[in-house]
Parts: structure tokens; sequence; C-alpha cells
């Protein structure tokens, strides 16, 4: 049903939210001051952050995986992060309520930290030309991100610190049109697809510091839809060769930024929400080859082809059943 393979390309566009939270926080007025900017120079500093392996529920844990690996990559290529090597957390997170150690993050050189559950739910039912399907995903995914923003004063250095939780809720409809055989190893599949993904992000206030800010509470709602093309090329008795190709639309707009108020002036600020890419094409290339009955490497490739969002990205997995 290839349901990793839309967590993968969908939280991009959750990203989106997540990125303009952890950017915006350090706004007592209209600039990024979560990053270190020298204005002189002009140059910024890339602010050292900590995701932590997001937990999983309800069998997503390679989901989980997946969303952390593209909440480190989308966030480190930004410019505005630079996301720190797992290996060298001290503490490590095993609950999502779990509070984190601040001195042992602050011992990494982690400046903000970010943590998060996944849970997903999928139903399938075949329709009558027992080849089609149709299928129902939810997937429900909680954040939190602790942050020390960091700024320039008259008399030196200082810091504010914050605490905020988001949620993500997705829901989507897929339907699987029935495989089309042109040769005895070569099959393609067409398929379609609606998702509806809300973002909820709590108000908080920052403490500590000259300026700390109070931020508001803030909702979007993203609506997008997928058209695409899947093929399959049996190579030989243990190597199966996925080619996709899919075109993206988004529905929605740019929606509310993100608003609050600087505890120190009273003064309000405002930063305009990140607009969406409204068009987009993507392709992939996947390799899966059995090192048994009950192991499977994986090698895969997708990349955005057309549209404003350029990536690619890759991974190289190994499956055991158990």
């Amino acid at each position: 049903m290839n349901s990793i393979d839309f967590h993968f390309h969908h939280m991009r566009r959750i990203l989106a939210a997540v990125l303009i939270v952890l950017a915006a926080l350090g706004m007592p007025g209209s600039a990024l001051a979560q990053t270190e900017i020298d204005i002189t120079g002009g140059r910024v500093d890339p602010l050292p952050i900590a995701i932590a392996p997001f937990l999983a529920g309800g069998g997503a844990e390679e989901s989980a995986a997946t969303i952390s690996a593209v909440v480190t990559n989308d966030l480190g290529r930004s410019g505005y992060f630079a996301p720190l090597d797992p290996a060298t957390f001290i503490e490590q997170i095993t609950c999502f309520d779990q509070t984190p150690n601040l001195a042992s993050w602050k011992q990494v050189q982690a400046k903000a930290l970010v943590t998060g559950q996944t849970f997903m739910a999928e139903i399938d039912t075949r329709l009558a030309d027992k080849e089609s399907i149709l299928s129902l995903l939810v997937l429900r995914g909680e954040w939190d991100a602790q942050t020390a923003r960091g700024y320039v004063t008259g008399s030196g250095n200082d810091i504010s610190r914050g605490q905020t939780d988001m949620d993500t809720t997705t829901v989507r409809v897929r339907y699987d049109g029935p495989t089309q055989k042109f040769t005895g190893n070569f099959t393609a599949a067409p398929y379609a697809s609606f998702a509806l993904t809300r973002v909820n992000t709590d108000g908080f206030a920052e403490s500590g510091g000259s300026f700390p800010a109070t931020f508001d509470a803030h909702t979007h709602t993203a609506k997008e839809s997928r058209l695409g093309l899947l093929t399959k090329f049996v190579a030989g008795p243990a190597t199966t060769i996925r080619v996709t190709a899919e075109w993206i639309h988004r529905f929605d707009d740019a929606g509310d930024g993100l608003s609050g108020v600087s505890q120190t002036t009273s003064g309000a600020f405002a930063v305009a929400g990140l607009a969406p890419t409204k068009d987009q094409a993507r392709f992939g290339f996947d390799i899966d080859h059995k090192l048994s009955a009950d192991t499977l490497l994986n090698f895969s490739v997708h990349a955005a082809g057309f549209g404003q969002a350029h990536d690619v990205a890759g991974s190289l997995s190994l499956r055991r059943a158990f």
C-alpha cells in the first residue's frame, strides 16, 4: 500500500509548521533570533538543535524512524539549524511526557530540543473488481519543543527559555487501481489520494532573560491530493525494482502565521505563514532484495523533479520479520 512513502513525503508539509515555530520562537520583534546573527558581517550561525528519536505507537515504529530522519534533514537544509549527532546524546527520551534534563542537553551544546511520538491506523478494503483497493489512513503525531533563545543586549548575550507542544492529525483516503501486466516481469498500477492535515500549536510564554516573549496558539489545515503511477519490475527471484511518479497539488494557502507580545516592551509582533508548494512532481526509485525468507534489504531514493521545493532523499534499510 506504500503507506510509508506517504508519511515520508507528507511530513515535509507538516515540517513547514514545525520549522516556522522553531524559527520564530526567538522573536521579541521581527527578526529570526533563534539563530545567532552577526549584523556587521552578514553572517548567520545555525542553531544547534537536538532531535530525539521519535516514539511510536500503533505499529508505527518504521514511520517514526522515517519521520525523525525527515525532521533532521529538513531542519538541517533550512540553514537556520544544525542538528546534532544522536550518538552524542547523554539522555535518552523513552516517554513523550518525560521532563528533559536540560543540563544534559546543554552539555552536548544543544540550544533547542525536539521530541515527538506518532500513532498510525489503516483500514484497507478490496473493491468489486477484486484488484482495486480503497484505504483509509489516520496518522497522529505529538511534538514537544524546548528552546533556549539567545540574543544580544546592550550589556552582552542573554537567553530566554520556552516550551511549546504541537499535535498533528492526518486523514488520508487512497485508491489503488488494478494492476496492468505488460510483460511477465513488468506491471503498472495507478493510484490517487486526498489527505487532510491539521496542525495545532499551543500558546506559551518564555521565562528568563531580558526580552522574553509570549506566543499565541496557532492552527493550520493543509489539503493535498496526489495522482500517481507505481511500476514494478521483477529482476530476479530475490530482487524487485519499483519506480513511482506522482503529481501533488495543495489546495490550502499560507494561512495565519505566528503572533505574540514582547513581555518587556508589550509590543505585538506577527510572523507571516509559510506558503505551500502548490504543484509538485515527485519520483521514487526502490530496490528490494531478499537476503533470506525473513530478511529484506531495501535501497530507496525519492526526489522532487518539478515545483518550488527541490529535494532528494535516500535510505538504505534492513528489515527482518519475527
